[in-house]
């Protein structure tokens, strides 16, 4: 079976359209995470 979280390193990109996974708690972890390092602004879609 495939893993179904997201790499690390993909949680920290500017994009988040590039996640392998797009469910919510990958999202919010995602977001929680440029948060926490004052980047909110991220892209999503287009």
């Amino acid at each position: 079976l495939p893993l179904l979280r997201n790499p690390e390193f993909l949680m920290d990109n500017n994009d988040l359209t590039s996640l392998s996974n797009i469910q919510e708690p990958d999202i919010l972890y995602a977001l929680k995470n440029r948060f926490e390092r004052e980047c909110i602004y991220t892209y999503f879609g287009i």
